[in-house]
């Protein structure tokens, strides 16, 4: 029999005389000897809350399953309840078998290989998958619980994660602020603040860090606040440090492999160019990949020998021998991802299988100073968007427009725009543009700016030929270094008014409509404003399929007679 260890990490609380710290503790394999009868275990500090990793020999086991059971005791001489874990012990000497299924469920274990299947790509000792899971349950606590299944045909232990679902339709609160800490909880709303950069419901942010703990390991947790003043877990990252006073050593190798970790040295190696304590460099990476998902991970080592952790990003190897489709369309957008589709549109100005331009994008006026992210992402004539890629901007300096401010009003037959701006610098015009659906805008008229001013200027405009029901309007303000701003959309209605119901917005195929005078046409539009299906209903309550459509953002658009009358953003999953 095969001996092995078992690296076990514990945090047990007790409450009584809090302050005081833990003495001592102990394990146990399978049957409590009693309390100060077990194995003992060398603790450190005085903690309330302590974290530390134990070696646990499990030689003199037998095969099959065991549990591990850890007490600990305080320095009031009061010991605490036992926490216990399951483990087992092959009678093989051989590697384990590759994973080859997985399953998932909900709450309560319906027995092994009765939960819901999942696909694990490609099998192997280690495997990264991603699973689309969905939710069907009651608002509040719930867990969600995995399992793998070996080449064998026997099943793991399984994982679990709680998570929490909420009863309000609402989407939840934006971020707001952040907090991290060290090892110890210090408790919510106590841990050290730090800046999200610009709220959102997605928020990327860099912090730095300082340090000033003792040498070993450590961890490093961080949690966020809504608007709403709550909190929420905690996400923590080991790592360690050294007691040496020296800088790390410079990085002189890297080494990349796909999907299953080969082990510390055995990867595919690659140059690094310049050795350095920070290197850059491009490698090509050449794949003989099955289609599906895949990981490729990469590590580097230092002149001292040590390799370090590895990095992994995933991707995606089509099914299609042929040639990878021409990329058509782009789109970019600041810190928060907004969704596929969602961004603000770029102009390819070459499609192509790759393409090389320049894009000139304006940054807002609305983001503070302060660094940012910029990401961009690209999407193929198939209408397949690509993963987003993002770098660091820094915004600094007096913003050109303050106060921008557009305002739309009906006047008869015709709709007056008014805005204004508080001050202005190097401005060179602003463009206004119609939309009669929401999604493709018209220049329709020309204004030009003051170009600087430190107070309040007032513009107007007139459009003397609306729509017959919904029109949208916009400002694009230009400067005269080419930098653009958009303004918020402001929509008029004529005629009359209808109220709709659409939903769900967010879809694997089907999608109710209520409130539907007699008769429609609803049609679907790309986001890029192209016409994919249409359907004519007569009902008062419809339900259209749009199932064969691919995964992206649309837009529903209802008709009578060729006038506006509802339009909606919808998300095809």
């Amino acid at each position: 029999m095969k001996s092995i260890f078992i690296l076990f990490s514990a945090i047990i609380l007790v409450q009584s005389a809090r302050g005081q710290g833990f003495s001592k503790a102990e394990y146990f394999f399978d049957s409590d000897p009693g309390i100060n009868n077990g194995t003992a275990v060398t603790l450190s500090g005085a903690q309330d809350t302590i974290n530390f990793t134990s070696a646990v020999s499990t030689a003199a086991l037998s095969p099959g399953f065991h549990f591990l059971g850890l007490r600990l005791r305080h320095n009031d001489g009061k010991w605490g309840l036992f926490e216990k874990r399951g483990l087992y012990i092959s009678s093989s000497t051989a590697n384990a078998a590759d994973i080859t299924a997985a399953e998932y469920f909900f709450d309560t274990d319906p027995g092994v290989g009765n939960g819901t299947a999942t696909s694990v790509g490609t099998t192997g000792a280690v495997v990264n998958f991603t699973a689309v899971i969905p939710t069907s349950l009651s608002a509040g606590f719930h867990f969600l619980a995995i399992r793998t299944k070996d080449a064998n045909g026997i099943w793991g232990l399984f994982e679990k994660r709680g998570f929490y679902i909420s009863s309000s339709t609402a989407n939840a609160a934006d971020i707001t602020a952040a907090e991290y800490f060290f090892d110890t909880d210090p408790g919510v709303g106590n841990g050290i603040s730090t800046s999200v950069g610009t709220n959102g419901a997605v928020v990327n942010f860099t912090a730095v860090i300082p340090t000033s703990l003792p040498a070993g390991f450590h961890f490093l947790a961080i949690r966020t606040k809504g608007t709403d003043g709550i909190w929420g877990l905690f996400e923590k990252r080991g790592f360690y440090i050294s007691s040496s006073t020296a800088d790390a050593a410079n990085i002189t190798a890297a080494e990349y492999f796909f999907d299953t970790d080969p082990g510390v040295g055995n990867g595919i190696s690659t140059s690094v160019g310049t050795n350095g304590a920070v290197v850059n460099f491009t490698a090509v990476i050449p794949t003989s990949l099955p289609a599906g998902f895949h990981f490729l991970a990469i590590r580097t080592k230092g002149t001292d020998g040590i390799w370090g952790l590895f990095e992994k990003r995933g991707f995606y190897i089509s099914t299609t021998t042929a040639n990878m489709p021409i990329i058509t369309d782009a789109e970019y957008f600041f810190d928060a991802d907004p969704g596929i589709g969602n961004g603000i549109a770029l102009t390819v100005n070459t499609p192509g299988n790759t393409f090389t331009q320049t894009f000139n994008i304006p940054v807002p006026l609305s983001l503070p100073d302060g660094q940012h992210f910029l990401a961009i992402r690209v999407k193929d004539q198939a209408g397949n968007w690509g993963l987003y890629e993002f770098d660091t901007l820094t915004v600094s300096g007096a913003l050109p427009v303050t106060g921008l401010s557009l305002r739309a009003k009906k006047e008869g037959a015709k709709v007056k725009l008014d805005w204004f701006t508080l001050t202005e610098t190097n401005t060179s015009h602003y463009d206004i543009e119609r939309s009669f659906n929401g999604i493709s805008f018209e220049k329709i008229g020309k204004v030009q700016a003051v170009g600087n001013s430190n107070n309040r200027t007032d513009y107007t405009f007139t459009d003397v030929l609306p729509g017959k029901n919904l029109t949208y309007y916009r400002l694009k303000q230009v400067d005269r270094d080419g930098r653009i701003v958009y303004s918020e959309i402001r929509i008029v209605k004529f005629g009359e008014e209808h109220l709709f119901k659409v939903y769900p917005v967010i879809t694997q195929g089907l999608l109710n409509i209520e409130g539907i005078p007699e008769p429609v046409n609803i049609k679907i539009f790309s986001n890029a404003g192209q016409l994919v299906k249409i359907f004519a209903t007569n009902n008062s309550t419809g339900t259209i399929n749009i199932t064969n459509l691919a995964a992206g953002m649309y837009w529903l658009v209802i008709e009578r007679n060729g006038a506006l009358l509802f339009t909606q953003k919808i998300i095809k999953q």
